[in-house]
């Protein structure tokens, strides 16, 4: 008899435990579609910023990575470049500031097209952007002495997957032999909402109500931009306190709009 009330009280622990293991990973997997929920929010656009060090040649890295995701051009040619000036600013502006009407005309039509160029081939640095359909963004690297630096940029307009799936892909193209991976995500959502700081409360609000800690908000024009430590994310230290969650409230073009960040939003807004 008293083995059988032990038994019944080790499985009773054995299912608490399972059962807190299971809400905490469906947090780590939601907290950003709560938010969307909270705020009235449609996603507009999605994306993922990755950087690595690999032993292996970088070029070639990146090729493979960019075949990973049927994202590579096999007709462009790798012509070397007679300058170093460049830079991804039009890569980095968000989805309000490009053509997003073009891209809807692509998808309706179901002419989905793959372009690759090669910004820069020379003095051991390669960075090829890529374009399909609504998908696009750079990979490049830089040799060092050890091997070489990955960067990655990929964002998606309108997009037909969350972001915690274009996550994994990006994750799962990458090198065996990568180390020292970082990987941030953000998503940006217009809302139906016309008070910026009724957004900032219900988003502030729920963060509180999953045991955020160190929330700390900034305003900016028009809107309001905040950090958090949620302890569902990869975390930083910033002045001694730890974040892993950032996300911004903002107005473009009297549409109000919430970007989602971790641990950071690593784009311009």
């Amino acid at each position: 008899m008293r083995i059988n009330k032990v038994l019944i009280c080790f499985i009773g622990i054995l299912i608490i435990t399972f059962s807190i293991s299971q809400t905490s990973a469906a947090e780590n997997t939601d907290i950003f579609n709560n938010i969307l929920v909270q705020t009235n929010a449609i996603t507009t656009e999605i994306g993922i910023n990755a950087d690595y060090e690999i032993s292996t040649g970088g070029i070639e890295e990146s090729k493979n990575w960019l075949k990973s995701l049927n994202l590579y051009d096999e007709k462009t040619i790798d012509k070397t470049r007679t300058s170093n000036n460049y830079g991804y600013l039009d890569l980095l502006k968000t989805a309000s500031d490009v053509n997003v009407k073009k891209q809807i005309t692509q998808s309706k039509n179901n002419t989905i097209t793959l372009e690759n160029c090669i910004t820069i081939n020379k003095d051991k640095v390669y960075c090829r952007e890529f374009q399909k359909g609504n998908i696009y963004g750079y990979i490049e690297s830089r040799e060092n002495g050890n091997g070489s630096k990955i960067s990655i940029f990929m964002r998606e307009l309108l997009p037909k997957e969350n972001v915690n799936d274009i996550e994994a892909k990006v994750k799962n193209a990458i090198g065996k032999k990568a180390i020292d991976i970082n990987i941030y995500k953000y998503l940006k959502a217009k809302t139906s909402i016309k008070s910026a700081k009724l957004i900032q409360n219900r988003t502030t609000e729920y963060l509180k109500d999953i045991g955020t800690e160190n929330i700390s908000t900034v305003n900016i024009n028009e809107g309001y931009s905040t950090v958090a430590y949620t302890k569902k994310f990869m975390k930083i230290s910033d002045n001694g306190k730890y974040e892993d969650f950032n996300y911004a409230v903002l107005n473009q073009s009297d549409q109000n709009y919430i970007i989602l960040g971790t641990p950071i939003i690593d784009i311009s807004y």
